[in-house]
């Protein structure tokens, strides 16, 4: 049976019956960073959901809901169709293994020729947005064989043309979607329903507190809807990913299998961040001054310096949000998954002088001044060429 899973945090448990299964992203065994590419744009879907709908709620037909409490801040959902497009797509990379399942390895070789099409693994996100507009495989050939023929990619301004791409990998998806459904989904159905219900101890009773700690230090307003979070079991490194959607909503989506549950925790915080960055428009929070004040010492936002800057403060708020309030013997993601001692030049200013404002040592302005004064001390930026 094909069955979806909704748990709204804070908390709303929705069972939904019957469905059929979002970056730019960033980065198995061992875990990787959350988070990446975040918030690509998607184009306009040929039919996206209703505003306010949830994800899960349109690509199930027939879905029902029932609401146990009253919080607004996020739902968690899973579906089969978001959870095969990452399980192949997983396999393609190498970060999952093949089932065996000739139409998976098959969809993997498309889901390979397609990544070199958009030029990297973050070119997803110029598709992965789309998702929630198709309720199966077959809807999914149609939505994106409708998406406009060329795309020019943010940071490059390159101009790619992906749709004939992405349409033989949907018709890949059709062709592996039933043999998925029947061998793997039930299976990935199961780690995700015990992953929704460790979100459902571990996160709802603290969701309120969680969310106000990060409005109260990164200054981004809280949703004024559910923010839309789907657990797939396997994905791609990062294993993180937000997208935006058409019509300007997000969708985070989160691979949980084999990972702890704190990390996973960590890992939804983290990508709720990026999602209220995205809402909010960043505007006059901690990410935004920050970014502001690199720039105004010469480090432009396309500078590795000041993306890997940016990313740090909202490793270390998710991390120390989990550490804080809900278990104190909590390890950053950051730190287990090294992402700090790759990104010591950033990491080894932000992590002290952020827990000392975390603390009350610092007020805000402070805190996001020494950042920036430290990194442009330590590496300043290459003079512009003449």
């Amino acid at each position: 049976m094909r069955r979806s899973l909704t748990v709204r945090l804070s908390l709303l448990i929705v069972t939904l019956a019957t469905g059929a299964c979002t970056t730019g992203g960033r980065s198995p065994p061992a875990p990787a960073p959350p988070g990446a590419p975040h918030a690509a744009r998607a184009p306009p879907a040929a039919s996206p959901p209703e505003p306010g709908a949830s994800a899960a709620a349109a690509t199930s037909p027939g879905a029902s809901s029932a609401s146990v409490s009253g919080s607004r801040s996020m739902e968690v959902q899973t579906n089969p169709l978001i959870d095969l497009h990452f399980f192949v797509r997983a396999i393609a990379s190498g970060d999952a293994p093949s089932p065996g399942i000739a139409a998976l390895d098959e969809a993997a070789k498309v889901a390979r020729e397609l990544e070199t099409e958009l030029g990297s693994p973050l070119g997803w996100g110029l598709l992965e947005g789309n998702l929630p507009a198709a309720r199966s495989a077959a809807e999914l050939v149609d939505v994106f064989g409708r998406l406009p023929e060329r795309f020019e990619l943010r940071l490059t301004g390159k101009s790619i043309a992906p749709r004939a791409g992405a349409v033989r990998f949907a018709r890949a998806l059709l062709a592996a979607e039933e043999a998925f459904l029947a061998q793997v989904w039930p299976r990935h159905q199961e780690a995700l329903t015990r992953a929704s219900g460790a979100l459902a101890r571990t996160l709802a009773p603290r969701e309120r507190a969680c969310f106000d700690f990060i409005h109260q230090h990164l200054g981004l307003e809280l949703p004024a809807e559910p923010l839309p979070v789907a657990l797939v079991a396997q994905g791609p490194r990062p294993q993180g990913f937000t997208f935006r959607r058409p019509g300007g909503r997000t969708l985070s989506v989160i691979a949980v299998e084999g990972r702890p549950e704190l990390l996973v925790l960590e890992t939804v915080l983290h990508e709720a961040i990026h999602a209220l960055e995205v809402h909010s428009g960043g505007r006059g929070s901690a990410l935004d001054q920050l970014r502001a004040r690199l720039g105004a010492g010469g480090v432009t936002d396309a500078d590795p310096l000041s993306r890997e800057a940016i990313h740090g403060l909202i490793f270390i708020q998710a991390g120390e949000t989990v550490r804080r309030l809900v278990d104190p013997s909590h390890r950053h993601y950051g730190e287990v998954a090294g992402v700090y001692a790759k990104a010591q030049r950033s990491a080894s200013v932000e992590l002290p002088i952020w827990k000392d404002y975390l603390d009350g040592k610092l007020t805000r302005d402070a805190a996001i001044e020494r950042i920036a004064t430290e990194l442009l001390a330590k590496h300043p930026p290459a003079p512009a060429a003449p």
